[in-house]
């Protein structure tokens, strides 16, 4: 195969890759502080096997990890405001993590 096919076929790939992601976003209201919000979400995604790449970012008072293709993301706002999200290929099992997550919280 010409590297110029390969190429071709790649992006081919990769975009439609891309296309087929979903996401699954949710908003809870809640009475924790922010740094307490943050801490609670990483035993959260700790707990619900999202623990592959488990990554804190303070200065975005989020949380982030990964289970096999799936990927969580928790942010805490002001006055105890938590966006949830999970992203990854198959939109059913992406409500089963989310509401799996939302349930630890």
């Amino acid at each position: 195969m010409r590297p110029s096919t390969f190429l071709g076929l790649l992006i081919a790939a990769t975009s439609l890759g891309l296309a087929a992601c979903s996401s699954s976003g949710y908003i809870k209201q809640t009475q924790l502080s922010e740094a307490a919000c943050i801490g609670r979400a990483k035993r959260v995604l700790y707990d619900a096997d999202f623990s592959e790449n488990l990554a804190v970012a303070p200065e975005r008072a989020s949380v982030t990890g990964r289970h096999g293709g799936y990927d969580a993301t928790l942010t805490c706002g002001p006055e105890g405001i938590v966006q949830f999200d999970v992203r990854g290929l198959d939109p059913y099992q992406i409500e089963v993590y989310r509401s799996s997550i939302i349930g630890r919280f």
